[in-house]
């Protein structure tokens, strides 16, 4: 029992306006929170904790803690893909700021397998009354064209590293001299315009992948999207809503390796925040 000049004071700030909205706006996102991992739950995903702190910096991503953690345990063939999650604030050095999020794995299985589970996911985490907009790039891909139009490895390196960071406007200015038509690889391009899997060199799978995501979300194509970790390898993409000025969520396909063991997989985080705004009769 809490005594009661406590319980008094606490009726009286609940009674404060400001306050009151406060801790409504806290109960939604608790909510929408709680939504979200009994739906992972309840889809067969196994949680993992990771800690917000590692390697004495602030945990800016939780995949790498993931991995980590799994890697303790022996090593056996898994039947199928293993899907996992943990939960928890990570650290935006731009801002200065934490964030609440879920963080999203399906490890292992094959390719098809893995994009199996996680089109179910964005198909279930997309429904509602607002259309997000799906922005997809491939990083095998834009790596292939610039092999192709003859840049060393260090200049894929450093092209690279632009993007991943949002500076898009020196990976241009570095293109310009050497991809006379480097200016196409900035440039957003509507779904409407694939006409077949060959479009940017997108594989079979990938292109039935998206086809399916056009039920629920616009879809654009973004050559030069290329995720923030370098780990991504394959598919990246983030998801939008309408007026609002961060991702709602944010993945790709990944490989990596940790210790002796190699992981691949595919994989996203959903900013709790962002994705309160977009949120309308999800669950």
């Amino acid at each position: 029992m809490y005594p009661q000049n406590f319980r008094t004071v606490m009726y009286y700030l609940s009674e404060v306006p400001e306050l009151q909205q406060w801790l409504n706006k806290n109960l939604q996102q608790y909510q929408l929170l709680v939504n979200l991992l009994t739906g992972l739950l309840d889809r067969g995903f196994y949680p993992v904790p990771t800690d917000p702190t590692g390697h004495q910096n602030f945990r800016m991503d939780h995949t790498l803690a993931i991995i980590d953690t799994l890697n303790r345990f022996p090593y056996r063939e898994p039947n199928g893909p293993l899907q996992v999650f943990s939960t928890g604030p990570v650290y935006k050095p731009t801002s200065s700021q934490w964030t609440e999020t879920v963080d999203v794995e399906v490890l292992g299985g094959t390719p098809a397998e893995s994009l199996a589970r996680v089109e179910g996911l964005l198909l279930w985490l997309c429904q509602g009354a607002t259309r997000p907009h799906l922005v997809v790039g491939n990083v095998a891909s834009l790596h292939g064209t610039l092999v192709a139009a003859g840049l060393a490895d260090l200049e894929i390196t450093t092209v690279m590293n632009h993007l991943r960071s949002g500076n898009r406007v020196d990976a241009e200015a570095l293109l310009a001299d050497r991809i006379p038509a480097s200016h196409r690889i900035f440039h957003t391009v509507a779904w409407s315009h694939f006409a077949t899997a060959d479009t940017f060199g997108l594989l079979q799978e990938h292109y039935n992948w998206l086809e399916k995501l056009t039920h629920v979300s616009d879809v654009s194509w973004d050559l030069a999207s290329v995720g923030t970790w370098p780990y991504y390898d394959g598919l990246v993409f983030s998801l939008y809503g309408p007026s609002i000025g961060q991702p709602l969520i944010r993945g790709g396909q990944f490989r990596l390796t940790l210790g002796s063991r190699s992981w691949q997989g595919i994989g996203f985080t959903v900013f709790v925040g962002a994705y309160e705004q977009f949120f309308q009769g999800v669950f």
